[in-house]
């Protein structure tokens, strides 16, 4: 629903790191390590997504459709375990 109907939305409570009991990590804190790790590598996973998207356009622009399908259908699945 909108704004108009709900109203603005309350600030958001700030959040605390468990580990370190701070709103930013310390620099030695293992959770703000493993966020920072997981972040990097759901960007390299799009990156590689991108990458293979191009690869399954360009053997379609060859007319090699099976092979584009069969990239395509191999993105979807990447895609669709992430999101479960």
């Amino acid at each position: 629903m909108s704004y108009e109907a709900w109203g603005t939305p309350p600030d958001p409570e700030p959040r605390y790191c468990p580990v370190c009991d701070k709103q930013s990590h310390d620099q030695d804190c293992e959770l703000g390590k493993m966020q920072a790790r997981a972040f990097i590598a759901e960007q390299q996973r799009d990156e590689l997504l991108d990458e293979l998207e191009k690869a399954a356009n360009y053997h379609a622009s060859h007319e090699c459709y099976s092979e584009a399908k069969r990239v395509r259908d191999f993105i979807a699945s990447v895609k669709s375990n992430h999101a479960s």
